[in-house]
């Protein structure tokens, strides 16, 4: 029992460790230019109407070799998604890079969701030292019939040496392990930028309450307080 206390102490202490650092970069933000090069959104797409897409899967993607970052970009977007965005993710993890729509993989990550939120890394190109170069492209589409709602693509290149930067590393090397050091850094910040184009869609008070059992909004006193935060 201690260490099951042990370990769900040290879980939180990382979650809110990378919480803090996400708060940091973001309050910096405006200082640098954004890496997303090109984003649609499908016209007609209101993400207050209240049949819009809410309850997602998160999924990373990666080629051959970079196994580990396609963990690494699904877990950033999770934690990024539930501290600043409304979504309600029900299911965080990876599938084969060239799967999609209609394919066996994505039909059991759809289930009962209403969405899937891919982020798909398209070339990866690590050199000497910490610059990773790469390009991602996400995107959001509707379970029901595989249509693209959303999509962003962004491209970076970062030198991890911000201490923000550093502590986030430290983070997600502890969670995830030591493969994903080399890419921690720029898919954190290409991450937040192309989730600063993905519409959020309007909770009603029951799927506030939804959000909060879920654990990706604390418990206040009036729950209405945090449908942005």
């Amino acid at each position: 029992m201690l260490r099951a206390h042990l370990e769900k102490t040290n879980r939180a202490a990382r979650r809110r460790l990378i919480h803090l650092t996400w708060a940091a970069l973001a309050a910096t933000a405006g200082s640098g230019c954004s890496a997303v090069t090109t984003q649609y959104t499908k016209a007609g797409y209101d993400p207050a109407a209240p049949d819009a897409v809410k309850r997602i899967a998160v999924i990373g993607m990666a080629p051959e070799g970079h196994g580990p970052l396609a963990t690494l970009l699904a877990q950033v977007a999770t934690d990024r998604i539930n501290l600043k965005m409304n979504y309600l993710i029900y299911y965080t993890g990876t599938l084969p890079d060239a799967a999609g729509p209609g394919d066996g993989a994505w039909v059991e990550a759809c289930q009962q969701r209403e969405g899937i939120l891919s982020l798909r890394a398209m070339d990866v190109r690590t050199g000497e030292g910490p610059d990773v170069k790469m390009v991602i492209w996400a995107s959001l589409r509707r379970c029901t019939d595989g249509e693209i709602l959303w999509s962003a693509e962004a491209q970076d290149a970062t030198e991890s040496e911000d201490e923000n930067l550093e502590n986030m590393i430290k983070s997600y090397v502890q969670t995830l392990g030591p493969d994903v050091s080399a890419y921690a850094a720029a898919s954190f910040l290409i991450v937040r930028d192309i989730l600063n184009t993905l519409p959020d869609p309007t909770l009603t008070d029951d799927e506030i309450l939804e959000k909060i059992e879920l654990g990706h909004l604390p418990r206040p006193a009036d729950h209405r307080s945090y449908v942005r935060l």
